[in-house]
């Protein structure tokens, strides 16, 4: 987004020039059980996105669309969600935060951002949280059908075990022409009675899901045509926007989460 044209007002967002979802990663529920076949990303952990926005319906992903309760049982909502994603990134931009928590009057979490760092230093920037945002396309299982999407890490937690799968998926080697569409989820582990169950690390003071790289031994690959080129250039601008990557102290900005408090992970739990 160009920002020659205006008023000396202060300079915004470069957007993406895509219509894009928002994906964010949930931890397993050993409660859920019955969700398993119907929903497997509410039992095992996995990727969500909204279904409606408060402008709007978002983007449709090629995912399952569920139906939700809230723990307290007092609401419903749809989601799109997968305990699997295949996905291929394209671009990324990544900063360090310094945030505060609280609800608006809609019951939705809301953080404001008051300070930003490009690294991570020890001493310096402790109580800041990790914030990347992966932009690329999500395939359904077929790989038939595709639609853009932005993976959101901003938990310490799915920020470190996304690290670690794509350094696994890193190691598989395709040709200067190829791609990988990777697979990022959880499908579980099998306990010692032989029942296979979601998959928990200790992080913090509780736990988490963490995000794995699927099929490494069956790596899916795939042309790259000029089509996608194109999409790695019109995202440049997006992730190197000049405010987003600009570090020090902000002027106090609100980013909803786009998830119902009743979804979102406690600071224990991602």
């Amino acid at each position: 987004m160009s920002n020659k044209f205006n008023a000396g007002s202060e300079a915004s967002y470069a957007e993406l020039p895509f219509p894009v979802n928002y994906l964010y990663w949930k931890r397993g529920d050993a409660k859920l059980s019955h969700l398993k076949e119907t929903d497997p990303a509410a039992y095992f952990g996995g990727w969500a996105a909204s279904v409606k926005g408060k402008d709007g319906d978002m983007p449709t992903l090629p995912l399952f669309r569920v139906t939700r309760t809230s723990e307290d049982g007092s609401a419903t909502y749809e989601r799109f969600a997968t305990n699997v994603l295949n996905f291929l990134p394209i671009a990324y931009r990544m900063r360090y935060e310094q945030r505060t928590k609280s609800l608006n009057s809609e019951g939705r979490e809301e953080e404001k951002v008051t300070a930003v760092s490009r690294e991570y230093v020890s001493g310096v920037t402790v109580g800041y949280q990790p914030h990347k945002q992966i932009f690329g396309i999500v395939y359904d299982a077929d790989l038939k059908v595709n639609a853009y999407a932005v993976l959101k890490l901003n938990k310490w937690s799915s920020y470190l075990s996304f690290s670690k799968a794509e350094k696994a998926w890193m190691k598989v080697k395709v040709t200067d022409d190829k791609a990988l569409i990777r697979r990022y989820g959880s499908t579980g582990v099998i306990n010692k009675n032989g029942v296979l169950v979601p998959n928990f690390e200790e992080f913090g003071q509780g736990r988490s899901t963490p995000i794995e790289a699927i099929g490494l031994d069956e790596p899916y690959v795939i042309d790259i045509t000029p089509e996608l080129d194109q999409i790695w250039e019109q995202a440049q601008e997006w992730a190197k926007c000049e405010r987003w990557n600009a570090a020090g102290t902000v002027n106090v900005e609100t980013v909803e989460t786009n998830q119902p408090i009743d979804e979102l992970p406690d600071f224990m739990h991602d």
